[in-house]
């Protein structure tokens, strides 16, 4: 049985408004420790989503070679009033909590997105990215009770399974 979004999602969903100041929402991302923040209209519905990636196209170039690289890191510099409407993604990329992860995995690599948010009946309940599939990847690959020990012994006692036991057994 294939895991669902609901049960891989994050259901902390950090948002901002379209109207806020991108260092501000840049402040909020980097608080939070997470790489994409949901953006909401006046009327409080999601209408994008903006993502660490767009942070970094709207930084301004470094123009004070003598400038210390650590302290530009921590605080980069963004053109003056700038909003975030101004950088978010209005394309938004959504699926249900019911629906299975490898319907995700299909969907980020074949668009190049790094995040999905999930709904439950039409309202946002979730996000999931690409990070959380690497943690579930590495879970599977480290734990020794792991989900891809479960897989196997889900396939191998499958009918598929015996049958492919009885045919390796005869040799074929």
């Amino acid at each position: 049985m294939e895991l669902t979004l609901k049960q891989t999602m994050s259901d902390n969903i950090v948002s901002v408004m379209t109207d806020d100041r991108l260092t501000k929402a840049y402040q909020i991302m980097k608080e939070n420790r997470i790489r994409h923040l949901t953006v909401l209209d006046r009327d409080a519905r999601t209408v994008g989503i903006i993502s660490d990636r767009d942070f970094q196209r709207a930084m301004l170039p470094v123009s004070n070679l003598d400038m210390d690289p650590q302290s530009f890191l921590q605080e980069p510099l963004f053109r003056r009033n700038s909003k975030v409407h101004e950088f978010m993604h209005r394309s938004i990329k959504t699926l249900e909590q019911n629906v299975g992860i490898g319907t995700a995995i299909r969907i980020m690599l074949a668009e190049k997105i790094s995040a999905i948010l999930i709904t439950d009946h039409n309202a946002v309940v979730g996000v999931v990215t690409s990070e959380d599939f690497l943690r579930l990847l590495l879970s599977a690959h480290s734990e020794p009770d792991s989900m891809a020990d479960k897989v196997l012994s889900s396939i191998y006692n499958s009918p598929l399974g015996k049958i492919s036991e009885a045919l390796a057994g005869i040799g074929i």
